[in-house]
């Protein structure tokens, strides 16, 4: 499959777990020149971020969405949220996420994933989302992050963001449709401990 060749917009879930900033990026691509970072922006948080803040704890708090244009001259907007998870009851630490790979769409390209945190100890045991919350709350995230979102005259459709092809390194970042978005357990995500960054 060829990269996608459209206007590529980079999306950010500005978010807090625990008092920790916690960022999700994600990327989408509109064909030809059409569309704009305000109507994503507004199309994901209507039709995604509410499958998101389903599933986790309200110890997680959604800042904003940072949407960037990532070609030379792209558009950028910063849409304030304010939303907080729903699940009531403990969390556990900000660095215990709901893990997802998304699939590459050929053997070329490298697998995407996604890291949640925002963990309710109420939805696991002993380390394991309990089957429910997967089928009632984790495989709808996934089913989201699947979405081609459609816009009043366009459509905007997920990628992944690939450096890497056929284990060379690219000169530049290439963006890919991918494949299905599949829920795998619940992980540990380094980069968000202590001593690590975000």
């Amino acid at each position: 499959m060829a990269a996608f060749t459209g206007r590529v917009w980079q999306l950010i879930i500005n978010g807090t777990i625990l008092g920790q900033e916690c960022l999700n990026v994600f990327f989408y691509g509109a064909p030809g020149s059409n569309g704009d970072a305000i109507e994503l922006a507004d199309l994901f948080n209507v039709n995604v971020l509410g499958y998101l803040t389903s599933a986790v704890s309200q110890a997680y708090h959604v800042n904003s969405l940072d949407v960037t244009g990532v070609q030379i001259g792209g558009d950028l907007t910063v849409l304030t949220v304010n939303a907080d998870g729903l699940v009531s009851g403990d969390c556990l630490p900000s660095f215990v996420a709901f893990a997802y790979t998304i699939v590459r769409s050929e053997i070329g390209n490298r697998n995407g994933y996604k890291r949640f945190a925002g963990v309710p100890e109420s939805k696991q045991i002993d380390g394991v989302a309990t089957s429910s919350w997967i089928t009632t709350a984790l495989i709808p995230l996934a089913d989201a992050l699947e979405v081609v979102l459609s816009g009043e005259t366009t459509t905007y459709t997920p990628l992944v963001r690939s450096t890497v092809r056929n284990k060379v390194v690219l000169p530049s970042p290439e963006y890919f449709v991918y494949g299905p978005v599949a829920y795998k357990g619940i992980r540990s995500q380094v980069s968000r401990k202590v001593g690590h960054g975000h």
